[in-house]
């Protein structure tokens, strides 16, 4: 667990100072709620079940936390409590799909991690704009093409992906709307 609250520091202190010295619009790729959820899918990967969860969530609110004191402007307190609740769920949900690539369920882990990547990539393309969306997706398929071993077990995660990013679209967009709220 210390491990894990570490790395989650060192990212959060890692994309505070991405954000402020890359360029605009490339900025955006330290601050996105996809990006930062490798984190806890990359620190779950060698652990299993309940474990990958409790390791997921503990780096995310790390990373969180450290974003939040570090952060280029002043953060209300509503903001705060939306990127814990969103911390909280995104390393839960992101912890386990890295505790899947353990096993049989690699090509689950694998589709929830690259789906929400993709997703987020696929909403700022459509919303946002901007090329840096194209990098994002391209970490997303990079996600597939590393996390799977077989041909087989890449087609399979990287169709699964492209319906979770369909999916979670309407959750960035949701995100996006009590943020701005």
């Amino acid at each position: 667990m210390p491990t894990a609250i570490a790395v989650g520091i060192l990212t959060g202190l890692l994309a505070a100072t991405l954000f402020a010295v890359m360029p605009s619009p490339w900025d955006a790729l330290a601050n996105t709620s996809a990006l930062w959820g490798l984190v806890p899918f990359a620190v779950a990967s060698r652990s299993e079940g309940g474990r990958g969860v409790l390791l997921g969530v503990a780096s995310m609110l790390a990373l969180v936390g450290s974003w939040i004191v570090l952060a280029p402007s002043i953060i209300s307190g509503r903001e705060v409590l939306v990127f814990l609740v969103a911390g909280l769920a995104a390393g839960a949900v992101c912890g386990a799909a890295g505790g899947a690539l353990r096993g049989s369920r690699r090509v689950i882990g694998t589709t929830v991690m690259a789906g929400l990547v993709l997703g987020e990539a696929v909403y700022g393309l459509g919303v946002v704009g901007g090329p840096q969306w194209l990098v994002e997706a391209a970490i997303g398929v990079a996600v597939v093409l590393l996390a799977c071993r077989t041909t087989t077990d890449r087609a399979r995660a990287g169709l699964g992906s492209v319906a979770v990013a369909v999916g979670s679209f309407g959750l960035y967009a949701l995100y996006d709307a009590i943020d701005a709220a």
